[in-house]
Order: structure tokens, then sequence, then C-alpha cells
């Protein structure tokens, strides 16, 4: 298999937060790229406000991604945000 094949098959877990909570409660900036990183972002989160429903989509989509691993699809897991204001300003910033 090429590189570019294997490039082609690999798996982009996304966790979307479109109302940018990650930068405006934890005051990380997206996209995060990486199991570590995720976990990481996920954790500052939970911690700056433990009732914020991405925190527990941040750990969802790390969940999704490790499972993929443990069957040896090749994968990588990422977070990226939107904006406070939403709609399409939002939007274009997830694009």
């Amino acid at each position: 298999m090429s590189s570019k094949t294997a490039r082609a098959n690999r798996i982009l877990v996304v966790s979307v937060d479109r109302d940018d909570d990650i930068g405006s409660k934890a005051k990380i900036p997206t996209p995060i790229v990486g199991r570590e990183e995720c976990v990481a972002a996920g954790s500052k989160l939970a911690l700056a406000d433990p009732e914020e429903a991405d925190a527990n989509t941040i750990f969802a989509a790390v969940k999704q991604f490790d499972e993929l691993e443990a069957k040896g699809q090749a994968s990588q897991v990422a977070v990226v945000s939107g904006a406070f204001e939403g709609g399409v300003e939002a939007d274009q910033k997830i694009r």
C-alpha cells in the first residue's frame, strides 16, 4: 500500500465546539490535533466548567479514536471550534 493510499484510508475523528467554549472558557485556540493534546484540552475545559457538555464530546472523540486504533485502523483525533456568537461566523471558522 502506498503512503498516499494509507493516508486516504485514515479516519479523522473530529469534536466540533460550534460556540467556542474551549476558547472562551479554557482559553485554548483550535484546531487541537492529537490524542494527548485533546485529552489535555478536554481536561482544562472540564476544570474550567465541570458541567460543560463540550468536554464530554472531546472525551467521546478520544474514546472513538482509541477504539479505532485498537482495531488497527489508522486514525487521528482533533477538536475544532466556531465562534461564541454562533451562526454563519461560527460555521465559517469551523470550515
